[in-house]
């Protein structure tokens, strides 16, 4: 008997030779492409209240959102990172976090604080380093602002039939809640005639693996120029162009390195820079540590240009 036989015609018969647990799920549809749901799966907007669980898979956001709210832990231990990062990090680091301070608090005067060591910053400054309060709503508005692409499901296809191996899924703490991310999607995307299954099956062939990069590394999306500002359309096609000439410095071996420019869905005027295809987190943090270096040099020698203008040294 097929799989698809087994679901749509005679699920009462559970005495057959099973290949899966049942602790892995099954969706199919009846008429819908299963391709659809695919694309239901890869965007983010249908996971609704589950949106925050790519903060498990997805480095930029892990980055991101400590440098908003801060390590994990106690005030204690925020305010030890928030020290030894102040005090190691060059200038276009501070005026971003500056910046940040100054967003969440605008009484604060932020103003001739860049060359302070930590220590000599204000109080009110050194408290509000890190938002402290930083809730869900937080944490979905800046994924949403990070990326539209969902990472957080991982899944097998055979034909018409999509399989989600639970050692796959282990950020997902639960069946229950496996289930309730997949009937939320589903629903966000009008997908009506899907069935869902958590019982074993018999199946003809091994299922085929979904294609994805081996091993599955999140993309390096840089959103902002070196000064903090939203980085726009130019200045991302102008730094793909740069980036892309130097390919052999920031990755010497054969490349498979991919960057593209991704218009922002919220503002067209402005866009993500993404790069993509590293075949490790290692390489991924190499490539991410010399790009913010070429980035924030592009800045300095930018700075500099300007104050050598200003003073009449050059025109």
């Amino acid at each position: 008997m097929r799989l698809l036989d087994f679901l749509f015609e005679n699920e009462e018969e559970d005495n057959r030779k099973r290949t899966y647990t049942p602790q892995e799920y099954f969706i199919t549809t009846k008429e819908t492409p299963i391709n659809n749901v695919e694309d239901a799966l890869e965007d983010l907007n249908n996971y609704g209240e589950y949106k925050s669980y790519q903060q498990n898979v997805d480095v930029n956001v892990q980055q991101a959102k400590e440098f908003l709210a801060g390590p994990p832990g106690a005030p204690p231990v925020k305010k030890a990172k928030a020290k030894v990062l102040w005090n190691s990090s060059n200038d276009v680091w501070r005026n971003a976090k500056l910046k940040d301070i100054k967003n969440r608090v605008p009484s604060i005067d932020t103003s001739e604080l860049i060359d302070l060591s930590y220590d000599a910053l204000p109080q009110e400054v050194k408290d509000s380093f890190y938002n402290l309060r930083y809730t869900k709503t937080d944490l979905d508005d800046l994924i949403t602002s990070l990326t539209s692409v969902a990472s957080i499901l991982s899944w097998d296809k055979q034909d018409n039939l999509l399989v989600f191996p639970r050692e796959k899924n282990k950020n997902i703490p639960g069946d229950d809640t496996l289930e309730k991310i997949l009937r939320t999607i589903m629903k966000s995307a009008g997908i009506k005639d899907f069935i869902i299954n958590k019982q074993d099956a018999e199946i003809e062939k091994k299922p085929k693996t979904k294609e994805k990069d081996t091993p599955s590394i999140s993309s390096y999306n840089i959103l902002k120029n070196a000064d903090g500002s939203i980085l726009t359309v130019d200045d991302a096609e102008d730094l793909k162009d740069d980036l892309e000439s130097r390919i052999s410095e920031l990755k010497p071996e054969t490349s498979d390195l991919k960057i593209k420019v991704i218009p922002s869905k919220q503002d067209p005027n402005n866009a993500i820079l993404q790069i993509s295809g590293f075949k490790s987190n290692k390489e991924r943090s190499g490539v991410q540590q010399k790009v913010q270096d070429y980035i924030n040099r592009l800045f300095e020698r930018k700075l500099k240009r300007n104050l050598q203008i200003k003073a009449g040294i050059i025109k």
